[in-house]
Parts: structure tokens; sequence; C-alpha cells
């Protein structure tokens, strides 16, 4: 009776449940809802390698348990043939006939725990892997009660082995325009074929699932090298083909012996850390295509950490000069990027430079202006006069104001906020002045 008077209620209040999250179509009633997806992401959050283990070692138990439960019914299976009985158990109710008998606060326990405790813990180990949740909800299926978890299909989609391969081989493809910006397109291409040649040979094709492969289990650049030396060792006319892959092999080459500490290895980053740091202090006298191709890979890195749309995070860029230096428009190309892009990722970005000169390069201005275009504040301290008619190409600056950020003195700044603009100073307390060091600055 209960359960028709809610499928009666159902169909009932339909137009005004469906504005709740509700969906009913029989046999079927379902509830949704996003309230607790926060709650899963911090359960999952507080301890990604316990929440692995805890499946893995549940993956084990639910195997021993099922061995377990078969024993039982086979080992049973003579008993229930010689007497067979069947008896149906409702929480509270006192069935005649049957020995069975469940208080009705034992019965909703149960149900909640089975229900709550069972999908809450598909949310959180779908986190854990890097899935994020969509939504939860209840649901009744004629009489029977239930409870799911609703992973986002199009992350799934986006996490599938081609969509994953795809945009490695396009990273690599831009790291190494980073690494030699002449390089020449046709040995560009050559470069990825060779590279999928090597996932191939590692088992790493389009239909890989990679939530199981590890960081230990894909290829170097010593592996991409020895596919190169195996190719051309194959080619033994001189042809078109084998011109580009000793191209190729010319500029592989020394990722794999001068520069081998930068680029060849297999990480050394715990991925389930809460604080990463890049002492980036060696590359500040590498020579600069090499310095970019490592601020490539640690900016695309920090950049893939900010994609998660249900944690706000905020993207800091300091020196961001040294990435365009020497007018290194792929640097400033991908800044923009991220600029543009960071408010759809629930991003702040925060770039910071002594050298707005390097954004007003003729062939990186275009990207320059989309970085100060796309920013909510500005803070522009004191400037010398070259730097402050560089920053008149990107930033509007009437007369006024270019003279007076060549006069400001340490602490003096123009803070522009949309269309106001004040002239501030930056009052630090002793405790700040402190925490700054002995390094230098003031």
């Amino acid at each position: 009776i209960a359960f028709i008077v809610i499928w009666i209620l159902a169909f009932g209040l339909k137009s005004k449940l469906t504005n709740h999250g509700f969906e009913i179509q029989f046999p079927l009633i379902m509830w949704r809802t996003e309230k607790f997806k926060n709650f899963i992401k911090r359960m999952a959050n507080l301890s990604p390698r316990f929440w692995k283990w805890f499946m893995n070692v549940g993956i084990v138990i639910s195997y021993i348990a099922m061995i377990y439960i078969t024993w039982i019914l086979l080992s049973s299976l003579s008993s229930m043939l010689e007497a067979p009985s069947v008896s149906l158990v409702i929480p509270g109710v006192e069935l005649p006939g049957s020995s069975i008998y469940v208080p009705l606060g034992y019965g909703l326990v149960a149900l909640a725990t089975v229900l709550i405790v069972h999908e809450f813990s598909h949310g959180i180990l779908a986190v854990a892997e890097k899935i994020n949740v969509k939504s939860v909800g209840l649901m009744l299926f004629a009489i029977l009660p239930g409870a799911f978890m609703e992973p986002d299909e199009e992350e799934m989609k986006e996490g599938l082995g081609y969509a994953i391969l795809t945009r490695t081989l396009q990273t690599l493809k831009a790291f190494m325009k980073y690494y030699s910006p002449d390089i020449e397109e046709d040995t560009l291409t050559m470069f990825s074929e060779v590279v999928q040649d090597t996932y191939r040979r590692y088992k790493i094709d389009y239909n890989t699932d990679f939530t199981k492969v590890s960081a230990h289990d894909y290829p170097t650049f010593d592996d991409v090298y020895a596919t190169i030396k195996g190719r051309l060792l194959s080619m033994t006319e001189h042809t078109r083909e084998r011109e580009v892959m000793e191209k190729l092999e010319l500029k592989i080459r020394p990722l794999t012996r001068e520069l081998r500490y930068y680029f060849t290895g297999k990480t050394t980053i715990d991925t389930d850390a809460d604080f990463i740091v890049f002492n980036i202090r060696e590359l500040m006298n590498a020579d600069n295509n090499i310095r970019n191709a490592l601020f490539f890979n640690i900016l695309k890195y920090a950049w893939g950490l900010t994609l998660d749309r249900e944690i706000n995070t905020v993207l800091m860029v300091d020196e961001a000069h040294m990435l365009l230096a020497d007018q290194n428009t792929l640097g400033a190309e991908f800044l923009a990027r991220i600029q543009r892009r960071s408010r759809k990722y629930n991003t702040g970005t925060i770039i910071i430079t002594q050298q707005p000169t390097d954004f007003a390069a003729p062939n990186v201005v275009i990207h320059g202006k989309a970085i100060f275009d796309n920013a909510s504040y500005y803070l522009v301290m004191g400037l010398r006069k070259q730097a402050v008619d560089d920053l008149a190409k990107l930033v509007d600056l009437n007369d006024q104001e270019k003279d007076s950020i060549k006069r400001y003195s340490q602490g003096q700044a123009l803070f522009v906020c949309g269309s106001r603009r004040m002239r501030i100073n930056v009052i630090a307390t002793q405790q700040e002045l402190e925490s700054f060091g002995s390094g230098g600055g003031l």
C-alpha cells in the first residue's frame, strides 16, 4: 500500500518534482543531486594512496568471499533439495509461517549501510582514480529502493586510450618545437610515428586503459632513440625517408646523452603529494631552447593540475619573462592560452614579470596583449622609460600614469581594477620583511 501511495504522489506531483532533480518514468523514480560531490572529493583527497590500497584489498576479499559463499551454497544444496523452503523477509513485519523476523530499525540500518556506504565508496574510489562524480542520488525501481553514483561520462570518454594518446602525441610535438624551434614539419611527423612505434613495443596503443598504466610502464627517450637506430639499420637505400630519419636522430641524440639528466628517465614526481616544488635554479644557465623546453614541461604539468572544475586553484608564473626570452613565440602563446582558458576551469592566474618589454616584442605582442587583456587586475610598480613605453602597448596608460610609474620608489605602484585606477603604497610589516630572508631584493 505504501508503494502505491508513493507512485500516486510521484505522478501527481511530477511537474514540481522534476524541477528538484527527480526523474519519474514507471517503473523507475530517480533523484539526483550534486550536494555531496565536494564531500566525496574531500574524502578521496584525504589519502588517495589509502583508497587505492583499500580498493585493491577489497578486490582480493571479494574473490575470497565469492569462493566461500559458493562453497556454502554447494554444501547446503542437499538439505535444500530434501526440505525446500522459501521465506519472505520484510523488516518490521511478522509473516505467518516464517521463522525469520527482522525489526524495522535493523532493516533500515542495514539498507542505509548497503546503499549509502556502498555508493559513497564508489564515488570516493572514482575520484581517487581521477574520474569526477557528476551526481549522486536515490532510486526506486517499482518497490525496490536503491542508490547510485553517476560518473562524468564526458571525462571518462576523454580518459579513453585514443584521447589520452592523441593528447600525449600533441604535447610531445609541442615539446620538440620548444627544444628545437627549427625542426621541420616532416621531421616532426616522423618523430610522431617513431614515438607511436615505441609505445607499441611497450604494449601501449589507442586501446590501452591508461588507468592501469603506472609511470614506470612508459618508455623514455632512450627507447625512442633505440627505435630510430633500428629503423635506420633497416633502411639500406638512401631515400628521402632515411634523410628525414637521420635528421631526427641528430635531434634526439643529445636528449639521451649530455641532456639525459633533464629529459631521459622515469619520473620521480609523487602525483599524490599535496605540495610539489620544482627547483629551476640550474635551468637559468642552460641554453635558451633547453630552458624553454623544461619550462614547458613544468608549466604543462602544472596546468594539468588545474583542470579540475570542482577545485578552485591558482596558477602563478613568476619571472614570466624568462619564458618569453629571445622573443619566444611558443612561450608567449602558451601563457596566453592559459590566461584565456583558466576561468573555464575555476582557476585564477597570477603572472609576474620584471620585464614587460619581452611581452611587447613585435612577434609576440599579439599574445602579450591577450595575456594582459584577460587580466582582471594589474599591479604596476616602478619601471624605466623603455619598459613603460612597452607596457603602454599592452595596457592603456595616460601620460600622467606613464610619468608617475617612471618615478615610483620602492613600495609605490599603480593598481588597476577594471575602470578604476589608483596609486597605492605597499607597506610591509617587520614580520613580512623578515620572512623574505637575506637573499636580497630590499
